[in-house]
């Protein structure tokens, strides 16, 4: 558990403590009408308090429903933005959302190039962000005044791409020639449509900008087979025509 989970459940534990006293504290007092007039200033400060944790929690719940809602929006954007960056690339051919079999989520972009076969994991975040390996953090931005707050994502995008790149792998050996199986590498990547700072990123995963994109993909020294790609386009095709 990291420093900062742990920070965060103690803060959450005082917010419930706090808040179940000043609950009790003015229950209390309202059966005593007297002691309300005679300790109006305290009333009232108590009834502050409960108000304005009341209202963190509520402002708490709308701007994490509006962070999940805005993230998929964002995503959407990303995917958009890095499939027509991949229209530059010459001498390649690739696929967006694709959903192979008994997969719960799909690969946002394969992409077919004689210098490899790639599997492309797209991020569009708000905020700061750092990577130390596999350990991805996000610092929200400042909202309203509000100070945003550091969290490890659920899911790293560099062990995204690896196991979609695995996952396609397994699928194209079951599709293609046994000859063929030691020719065969996918290569992952992660490429981040947001700004960020490179220093913030401590990992050996490939972490590419959309300007670093194109001189990943594209080679003028062939590395891949020529057949072999033709072989995976067709796979990929009828898979990608049975699926639409």
């Amino acid at each position: 558990m990291s420093k900062y989970s742990k920070k965060q459940k103690s803060r959450k534990l005082i917010i419930m403590l706090l808040s179940g006293f000043i609950t009790v504290l003015i229950f209390l007092i309202l059966l005593d009408k007297k002691f309300i007039v005679q300790n109006t200033l305290l009333f009232y400060l108590l009834g502050f308090c409960g108000l304005f944790i009341l209202m963190d929690k509520i402002i708490d719940m709308f701007f994490s429903s509006w962070d999940s809602y805005d993230s998929y929006e964002r995503g959407d954007q990303g995917e958009i933005v890095v499939a027509n960056k991949l229209l530059e690339v010459e001498h390649s051919y690739s696929y967006q959302n694709i959903m192979l079999p008994n997969s719960k989520m799909d690969i946002d972009h394969i992409v077919l190039s004689r210098k490899g076969i790639f599997v492309i994991e797209t991020k569009n975040y708000t905020g700061r962000i750092e990577v130390y390996g596999d350990k991805w953090y996000r610092t929200e931005k400042r909202k309203f005044g509000i100070s945003g707050k550091r969290k490890q994502l659920l899911r790293s995008p560099n062990t995204q791409a690896l196991s979609n790149a695995m996952r396609l792998r397994k699928f194209l050996l079951d599709k293609l020639p046994e000859d063929t199986h030691d020719k065969l590498f996918v290569k992952p990547l992660v490429v981040m449509v947001n700004d960020f700072n490179p220093d913030d990123i401590h990992t050996k995963d490939i972490i590419l900008d959309l300007s670093s994109l194109h001189n990943e993909i594209y080679s003028k020294d062939f590395k891949v087979d020529k057949q072999l790609l033709v072989q995976v386009k067709k796979e990929l095709d009828k898979f990608s025509i049975n699926n639409s």
